[in-house]
């Protein structure tokens, strides 16, 4: 089976040629002191042992659970220097208020410029002692009643000619005879 695509295969080729060329280089020195007879400590090469040290990865960091983070307290960030804005050059040059009452109005000022001297405590009543449930429950309250009760005023053709209609039409003899009857459940 041929692939279509030659982007990933000449890529995985070109690595592989890096790789090829490296090892060559580490090689070649250990071929030549292997050549000249001198032997190292276990039968290996610096270049071998330089292979043999597995390298080291960084360490995988735990993921921390959302209660962790939700739980954690963060140090709130401030800035040195708190930004305050430039004064306008002319903000405080010529500016007053506007008088707070007309030059003529002396009724408006007489009357703001009152001074009370209020006695609260002489006005405001002593509390009152809180009584108990006992005292509650035999204490008698005083009635209250009208000195007349008061009566709807009759109509004036109230009782004059009302009589109740009939239960039944006249005509109507079953439903009188089956109203009328008697059951004994005994």
């Amino acid at each position: 089976m041929v692939k279509k695509s030659t982007a990933k295969s000449t890529s995985k080729k070109k690595t592989v040629a890096k790789k090829k060329k490296t090892s060559a280089k580490a090689k070649s020195p250990a071929k030549k002191t292997m050549s000249a007879g001198a032997k190292q400590k276990g039968g290996k090469t610096p270049a071998a042992k330089k292979k043999a040290t597995p390298k080291k990865t960084a360490a995988k960091q735990k993921k921390t659970s959302t209660e962790n983070l939700l739980m954690k307290k963060f140090d709130r960030w401030q800035p040195d220097v708190l930004y305050a804005a430039p004064a306008a050059p002319d903000a405080d040059a010529d500016y007053t208020a506007p008088p707070r009452f007309a030059a003529e109005d002396a009724r408006s000022r007489e009357i703001l410029g009152r001074k009370f001297d209020f006695d609260f405590a002489a006005v405001s009543k002593p509390p009152k002692k809180k009584r108990t449930l006992s005292e509650l429950v035999h204490l008698q309250f005083d009635r209250w009643q009208p000195d007349a009760l008061y009566a709807a005023p009759a109509a004036p053709d109230a009782d004059a000619g009302y009589t109740a209609p009939p239960r039944f039409a006249a005509e109507d003899a079953r439903s009188r005879e089956i109203l009328g009857r008697k059951f004994d459940f005994d």
